[in-house]
This record gives C-alpha cells, sequence and structure tokens, in this order.
C-alpha cells in the first residue's frame, strides 16, 4: 500500500493505492479530499472527462480525471449545502440543487453560473436534464415537481401531487412518548432515457410514473418500506432500480410497476442505487458503510467495498464502467475495476 499527499491550489489531494481482492475482482483506491464537510453526492460526467462531488460546505468541485487536478471549484451555493446535482448529456452543464431551494446552473467550461431558480420552498432533493439539455426536472422535498427551461429559467411545467402527512410515534411501557406528523415530501426522481416519463419517490413508500409533458399521473405502486431514498431507469427504459431505507434494493417492470427482483444483504436504509452503464450490474451505497455491486439480471451479490467510517450517501459509474465512485464524509473515493 502505499500513501501520497500534495496540495493542488491550496487545497489537499490524496492518493491511496491498495489491492482489494473480493469476488475475482481488484479494485484500486484512490482517495479525493478537499472538502471540508460532508459531501453529498459525486456523480462522473457523461463524457468521462470529469468526476463531480458537492456537498455541505457549499461548493461543487470538478475533478479532471486524466490529470488528478481539480478543474474547477463552483461556489456560491448560499449556506445550506448541495443535495443533488445533475450533468448534461454533453458535459458542458452542470446542475446543482441546494437546501435553500434554489436551482443553479453554471457552464463547465466557464465556470460561471448561467441561471439561479427559484425553484422550491424547502430543499431540492433531485435534479434531471432532458436529453437535448433544453430543460431540466427537479423535485423538492416540499413534493413539488418542476420542469424548467434551460437557457432562461421559465417554469414549463409544474405537478402538484395531493398534499400528504405520515404519522410517527415512539412508545416506552405502552405509554407514547413521542409523535409527531412528516411532511410526505420527495426525496428522489429519475427521467427515463426517452425522456418521456419521470418516476419520483420519498416519504410515502410509494412510487410514481409522470408523464413529462402533460404532467398526468401514468402509474403507482408500492416501492420501500419507510422511504425510497433513489431510483434510476435501466439504460433501455424497461427497468427501474430503487431503493430504500428498507435496507433492499429492488428492481421494477418500469411499464408495469411489477417487483422483478429484491436483492438483500444491506444492513441499514440504502442512500443510492444506480446501473451500470450496459444495465447489467447494479451499485448501491448504503448507512452500514458498504458498496455493493449486484447482477441486475437475477439479484446476485457480485462485490462488496468497505466504507471505514461513514455513510455512503453517493454512489456513481464511470461512462466505461470499470471506474465507481463513493462518498465517505468529506472525501471522496474512486476506484478502478477489473475483472
Amino acid at each position: 500500500m502505499k500513501l501520497f499527499s500534495f496540495f493542488i491550489y491550496g487545497l489537499a489531494f490524496f492518493f491511496l493505492f491498495e489491492a482489494n481482492q473480493t469476488m475475482g475482482l481488484e479494485a484500486e483506491l484512490q482517495i479525493l479530499s478537499v472538502h471540508t464537510q460532508a459531501v453529498e453526492v459525486v456523480k462522473f460526467s457523461p463524457d468521462g472527462k470529469y468526476l463531480v462531488s458537492a456537498g455541505e460546505d457549499n461548493r461543487a468541485i470538478l475533478w479532471n480525471l486524466k490529470s488528478g487536478k481539480i478543474a474547477r471549484v463552483l461556489s456560491g451555493h448560499f449556506d445550506q449545502g448541495v443535495k443533488c446535482i445533475d450533468i448534461s448529456s454533453d458535459g458542458t452543464l452542470l446542475a446543482c440543487g441546494n437546501g435553500d431551494g434554489t436551482l443553479r446552473i453554471w457552464n463547465v467550461n466557464t465556470g460561471k453560473c448561467t441561471q439561479t431558480i427559484k425553484a422550491h420552498t424547502e430543499s431540492v432533493f433531485a435534479l434531471a436534464f432532458t436529453s437535448d439539455k433544453s430543460k431540466i426536472i427537479s423535485g423538492g422535498h416540499d413534493g413539488k415537481i418542476f420542469i424548467w427551461n434551460v437557457e432562461n429559467g421559465q417554469m414549463l411545467l409544474s405537478i402538484k401531487p395531493p398534499e400528504t402527512t405520515t404519522s410517527i410515534s415512539s412508545t416506552l411501557n405502552g405509554k407514547i412518548t413521542f409523535s409527531s406528523q412528516i411532511h410526505s415530501g420527495l426525496y428522489c426522481l429519475a427521467l427515463s432515457p426517452d425522456g418521456r416519463t419521470v418516476a419520483t419517490g420519498g416519504y410515502s413508500e410509494s412510487i410514481k410514473i409522470w408523464d413529462s409533458s402533460t404532467g398526468k399521473l401514468i402509474l403507482a405502486f408500492k416501492g420501500n418500506k419507510y422511504r425510497v431514498n433513489s431510483l434510476e431507469f435501466s439504460p433501455d427504459g424497461t427497468k427501474l432500480v430503487g431503493s430504500g431505507e428498507d435496507s433492499l434494493v429492488k428492481i421494477w417492470d418500469a411499464k408495469t410497476g411489477k417487483e422483478l427482483i429484491e436483492c438483500k444483504g444491506h444492513k441499514t436504509g440504502i442512500l443510492s442505487v444506480v446501473f451500470s452503464p450496459k444495465g447489467d450490474r447494479i451499485m448501491s451505497g448504503s448507512k452500514d458503510r458498504t458498496i455493493k455491486i449486484w447482477s441486475s439480471q437475477n439479484g446476485e451479490l457480485l462485490h462488496t467495498l468497505q466504507n471505514e467510517k461513514n455513510y455512503v450517501n453517493s454512489v456513481s459509474f464511470s461512462p466505461d464502467g470499470k471506474s465507481i465512485a463513493c462518498t465517505n464524509g468529506n472525501i471522496v473515493k474512486l476506484w478502478r475495476l477489473s475483472e
């Protein structure tokens, strides 16, 4: 094992390489450390040029994967952190959803913020660009879904599900010690590859499929118990994968909502789940501090990687499917996988 450290733009940048033989895969670990608070989300750009990390320190950082250096630091997200990001299909635009309810769109090449939209009354938890990057969809803890014009920041469509609340309580020796009402807000969304439908999930435990052009509800079905934390369509759009507080990864038929596969192995809530670029694998990150890779064909567990101390808030596959990234507190871990 070797450890290297040096400084770029006055910020610490660390590398740690180690061989990790598990289930026939070799993982090479690289650690990126510049954030001062928890990293909420990581994502590879579609062209594989950058890895983007963002979080509670109100910054989004673009890492140049070829040079191993920081390409840009995007700041100006006020004081409530970056909760979610998305990158346009051509890699030129970066959208950040913030804890203050705003949506910001940045030009990756210039580092300039091109749009600031007061999108929601509560935190923005999910974003998705359309394939032509002309529109972006936002979902928030206020339970609302909006579609925006990227060029001028105008709202094109508003989807407002019925407002509901969920009761929670705690008892001790038969007596209620705590009781509250939780707003059933939206926590995640996914846009189908053809851009025609939007899947949403959150505190209501149900998954809803919406027509992205009309806002009409197409389908609703039971998702994960307690809360649906993450959703993503398969590359061909036929399946939907989700994860939640019930520690399960589930795959559904995207058209009918029929449950196809259930993956068991995590010990507690799963915060992030994604398909591999080919759609043959699924990766999940959990509060149990592990990253697991599964077969999307039969739910078989293929590979497990361990975080030392922190929840895995976010995971991402590189466009070629050979690298993965995840969060670990205020650092980002990057693995190069090979069979």
